[in-house]
């Protein structure tokens, strides 16, 4: 199309568009995911919606938010009923499959709930409850976190290990909700869910297709 800056097909990771201003754009099957907050597109604001919708198809979001003291123990309790539904899926699945990218681009089932680990370890153990060096050498973060202590890059643990110490995590977190603040535990709590549905998004959808 003439006058334009051909960009499609493109994948760009890591990227940041705060404040920036897209005019005249073609946005015809694009794909976005990541933190949504304030975008507004032909003047409507699109995260209200985008929010709305997943509390629609996902009704367990409403119970994972947290107002006050009184919210936490439902919301933790929610976190426990999503893993165990997790861990019985897995249960049916090989391990190539547990271990296999979810999509392109993207980290497998087994690490997605490694990453749980890490979050624990690192908005709770660490920040919420002071500990030193509390993080499990199987942990995955971020790509933009490098040289946690004690993390392994190079494990590549079985998902049968890997439950034990998720098991851990959780009830680490359960037997400690009374000194955790609000703010550490919302946190936790969009990470839990947002790692349970991409671990479980695709799972209707035949392994060569995702």
């Amino acid at each position: 199309m003439p006058g334009f800056e051909d960009w499609s097909g493109r994948t760009f990771e890591l990227v940041n568009l705060t404040d920036t201003v897209w005019k005249e754009t073609d946005l015809v099957n694009a794909r976005f995911s990541g933190r949504i907050d304030g975008l507004v597109i032909n003047d409507i604001e699109v995260a209200p919606l985008i929010e709305a919708e997943l509390d629609r198809r996902f009704p367990e979001r409403l119970r994972l938010q947290v107002e006050t003291e009184a919210d936490v123990d439902r919301a933790w309790a929610t976190v426990e009923e999503l893993w165990a539904a997790d861990k019985a899926i897995a249960a049916t699945l090989p391990e190539s499959v547990l271990q296999a990218p979810l999509r392109e681009g993207e980290w497998s089932w087994a690490e997605n709930f490694r990453h749980l680990v890490m979050v624990t370890d690192a908005w709770i153990a660490r920040r919420a409850l002071g500990r030193d060096d509390p993080f499990h050498p199987w942990g995955v973060p971020p790509s933009f976190m490098t040289g946690l202590p004690g993390i392994d890059t190079r494990a590549r643990p079985a998902w049968d290990e890997i439950v034990p110490v998720r098991d851990e995590r959780v009830a680490f977190v359960r037997a400690h909700l009374e000194g955790i603040d609000l703010e550490c535990l919302r946190v936790v709590l969009d990470e839990e869910w947002a790692h349970h549905w991409y671990a479980t998004r695709d799972l209707d959808r035949p392994q060569s297709a995702r």
